[in-house]
């Protein structure tokens, strides 16, 4: 197991694989801040995207929805 998780450290970074910056880097999107979730998608019905984008969204909402509830700013983290 730790071979496994040292191969993908260096071989998978969140920044990049993350699914916006992802779809990006693949040329499935450009960054575009009028549309929904800030990406213009080259195929506007891509399944993977389309629904991709909503979880991600969703994640990325209750996440900060719980940070801001428990932490009041950045030096609270730390």
């Amino acid at each position: 197991m730790e071979m496994a998780c040292a191969a993908y450290r260096d071989l998978w970074r969140f920044d990049l694989e993350r699914l916006p910056a992802n779809l990006i880097r693949r040329g499935m999107a450009v960054p575009d801040e009028t549309q929904p979730h800030g990406l213009r998608l080259a195929i506007e019905d891509y399944p993977y995207a389309n629904d991709g984008l909503l979880i991600w969204s969703a994640i990325q909402e209750l996440v900060y929805a719980y940070v801001t509830h428990y932490y009041s700013d950045e030096n609270a983290v730390t």
